[in-house]
């Protein structure tokens, strides 16, 4: 990926899939080994934006350090179906220090920008 003039490789991890198929102890040493985290969560669904919260922290307490983290929130062309707040998902991004977003990916609005703030972030 190219942002700002600078080149840069990005391995990305698919920390769900990960435990499921190689086990925690892997896992575990991913996440240490992570300079940042994709938090996403479907904005029609409040349990989703729950989990992610819930999974941000169990990384946390896991691994034993603090994460640079982007939280993005999922379906925003959905907005009649609506069950998180931009202000609710920004407050908590806000409140750990993390980046929050809001995408799109069927329309594929904001997936790219995702990207380019991390490795700005980073």
């Amino acid at each position: 990926v190219h942002v700002d003039g600078s080149g840069h490789i990005l391995h990305i991890l698919d920390t769900a899939a990960e435990i499921e198929e190689f086990g925690f102890h892997n896992r575990l040493q991913q996440i240490k080994e992570s300079h940042l985290i994709i938090l996403v969560f479907s904005l029609t669904c409040l349990s989703s934006f729950e989990g992610a919260i819930g999974r941000y922290f169990d990384m946390m307490k896991e691994a034993k350090q603090h994460f640079h983290a982007i939280l993005v929130g999922n379906k925003s062309d959905l907005e009649e179906e609506r069950q998180v707040t931009t202000a609710e998902a920004n407050d908590f991004a806000k409140k750990e220090g993390m980046m929050y977003r809001e995408v799109s990916a069927k329309q594929g609005e904001g997936v790219d920008d995702i990207f380019f703030d991390l490795m700005r972030f980073a």
